[in-house]
């Protein structure tokens, strides 16, 4: 995943830095100055964040999908005549 595409995720997903920083083990301001293209990681580094972001990302989809399924179905929408 490149460098842009990974911010990109984490945004979309609304993952902060430093979620993504706990997770990995890669220092917050690291991962900001990778993010803009500041500094170069390890390929371990990369690997330990592109890993945390989708574990983040699958932990929130779970738990989206509890919520939605507490509330019920969606109510059937109203056809205009």
């Amino acid at each position: 995943m490149t460098r842009t595409a990974f911010r990109n995720w984490r945004i979309d997903a609304r993952i902060p830095q430093f979620d993504i920083s706990n997770r990995s083990g890669v220092d917050r301001s690291k991962v900001s100055l990778y993010e803009c293209g500041h500094v170069q990681l390890t390929d371990g580094e990369v690997a330990a964040l592109e890993k945390a972001l989708r574990a983040l990302i699958e932990e929130r989809a779970k738990y989206l999908t509890g919520v939605l399924s507490s509330v019920g179905p969606e109510p059937e929408k109203e056809v205009a005549v």
